[in-house]
C-alpha cells in the first residue's frame, strides 16, 4: 500500500511521545465521517519511493505460505490451499480446545487458527493505538523507527454497506450487513470472491484477541494478495489511511508510558510466555534505588528464590 507525505504522521524525528499522541487523538476530528474510529497495525518494513510516496507492503500469512514452495502456486490453487489448511485444522482442533466453533462458522475458525499461527487470509489489527504502538516499538533496534498503519474503520463500514449492498442487494444492507452473520461472511469470503477488504471480528473472541482489543481485515479474493485487495478498497480515497512513524528517540518514554498502562506481553499474551517476554521491557526503567541495586547484586551471588 502506498502513502503520500500528507498521509504520514510523525515525520519529525524530534517529535515527543506526547506530541504524537496528540496527533493520533486528532485523527477522528479531521477525517470523515466525523468522530471516526480507527484501527491500527504495527508494521516492520517500508520503502521510500520517488515523489514523496512511501510503500508499505501489507501481507497475510496466507500470502507468505506459497513462497515456501519451489514453484509458483497455480491460479485457483491458493483458495484450495486455504481450504485444505482450514480442513486439517478443523479435524484436529478438538484435541486442543474444549469448545470449538460450530462447523459452519468459518470466521470463528479462521480467527481461532490465527490465534495458533495457522496461515490465514485474516490480517491482525487492533482497535487500540497503544497496543499497536507496543508491537511497533518493543522489538525495534535502538536506531530503528516504529511504524503503524492506521485505517479509518468508520469509513470502511459505510463504504462496504454502500458498495456491497448496491452490488449484491439485501444480504449486505444495514444491520443485516454485519459479518458476525456466518452466512454473510461465507457469502463474501468464499462465494463472491470480491477483490475488496472488510473489517471482521468473530462473535466469540479467544483470550488473546480480547486482550489485544483485536480485529481482522479480511480480503474477499485470496487469489490476489492481501495488499491488492486492500488497495482496491482504499486507494484514491481521502482520509481513509495513515502511516504513523514512531521516531526511535521517543521509544523509552513510550515504553514507560505503555508499561504504566499495563500494555505489556504479560497482559497481551495470557500465559507464562507473555510474562517472560514482558521482562525484556524492564531495560526502559531506571534502577535508581541504591538499596535495590545491592539486593540485585546479592541475588545474583546468593539466589534467594
Amino acid at each position: 500500500m502506498n502513502f503520500t507525505e500528507s498521509e504520514i504522521i510523525g515525520n519529525d524525528p524530534n517529535l515527543t511521545w506526547d506530541e504524537l499522541l496528540g496527533a493520533i487523538r486528532s485523527l477522528d476530528k479531521v477525517c470523515a465521517p466525523p468522530e471516526s474510529q480507527w484501527i491500527f497495525r504495527a508494521e516492520g518494513k517500508w520503502e521510500e519511493a520517488s515523489g514523496g510516496v512511501y510503500s508499505v507492503p501489507l501481507r497475510s500469512s496466507l500470502d507468505c505460505a506459497p513462497e515456501r514452495r519451489e514453484n509458483f502456486v497455480m491460479p485457483g490453487d491458493r483458495r484450495r490451499y486455504e481450504s485444505w489448511i482450514l480442513y486439517e485444522f478443523k479435524r484436529e482442533a478438538h484435541h486442543y480446545v474444549g469448545n470449538p466453533p460450530a462447523p459452519d462458522d468459518f470466521l470463528e475458525w479462521l480467527a481461532l487458527g490465527r490465534h495458533y499461527e495457522m496461515p490465514s487470509r485474516l490480517v491482525d489489527f487492533t482497535y487500540s493505538f497503544f497496543v499497536a504502538a507496543y508491537f511497533a516499538l518493543s522489538r525495534r533496534h535502538r536506531h530503528e523507527d516504529g511504524r503503524i498503519v492506521a485505517i479509518n474503520l468508520s469509513w470502511m463500514k459505510k463504504d462496504w454497506e454502500d458498495t456491497l449492498a448496491a452490488k449484491y442487494g439485501d444480504p449486505f444492507k444495514g444491520d443485516a450487513g454485519s459479518f458476525h452473520n456466518k452466512d454473510l461472511f461465507k457469502e463474501f469470503a468464499f462465494r463472491r470472491r470480491e477483490t475488496y477488504a472488510v473489517v471482521v471480528n468473530s462473535l466469540r473472541r479467544n483470550p488473546r484477541l480480547a486482550r489485544q482489543q483485536g480485529c481482522f481485515v479480511c480480503p474477499g479474493n485470496v487469489e490476489e494478495s492481501f495488499d491488492h485487495n486492500l488497495a482496491q478498497t482504499l486507494d484514491g480515497r481521502p482520509h481513509v489511511k495513515r502511516l504513523v512513524r514512531l521516531p526511535c528517540g521517543l521509544k523509552t518514554a513510550a515504553m514507560r508510558d505503555l508499561m504504566r498502562m499495563n500494555v505489556t506481553p504479560a497482559v497481551l499474551y495470557p500465559d507464562l510466555t507473555g510474562w517472560a517476554q514482558s521482562r525484556r521491557d524492564l531495560v526502559h526503567l531506571e534502577i535508581a534505588d541504591e538499596r535495590f541495586r545491592r539486593e540485585l547484586d546479592i541475588a545474583m551471588i546468593t539466589p534467594r528464590i
